[in-house]
């Protein structure tokens, strides 16, 4: 995810090789610093994981799973899902709006559009 302007200082915790159970840390628009666990891991084709531990309370559960398939046509479906619940804190605010991360997500997609070169 180095090409996503919004996260910074990305490295693996755990030693080689990766897979299932291995744990990262990364930090997200300078201040959020997170540890994650890597819960599902296919070399080339799909990884998820969860964060154990955030430097902010800002959610109670969070992760993220990529997918990457080839398309019959040609070419290659990168789907990214993100899954979070906001701790009660925020829950109601993140209801009413949640500018700032969705300012954020699309700033993460649009750098990956732009660094896969789509369209």
């Amino acid at each position: 995810m180095s090409w996503c302007r919004g996260l910074a200082g990305g490295r693996y915790t755990s030693p080689a090789p990766h897979g299932v159970g291995t744990t990262r840390e990364i930090t997200a628009l300078r201040m959020l610093h997170l540890r994650e666990e890597f819960v599902h891991w296919e070399e080339g084709r799909r990884h998820a994981f969860c964060v154990t531990r955030a430097g902010l309370p800002l959610y109670r559960r969070f992760g993220e799973d990529y997918l990457v398939e080839p398309l019959p046509a040609g070419g290659t479906r990168f789907t990214w899902t993100f899954a979070y619940e906001p701790t009660p804190l925020l829950r109601r605010p993140a209801a009413l709006t949640d500018l700032p991360g969705a300012a954020f997500l699309r700033t993460l997609i649009a750098d990956t559009k732009r660094h896969f070169g789509a369209a």
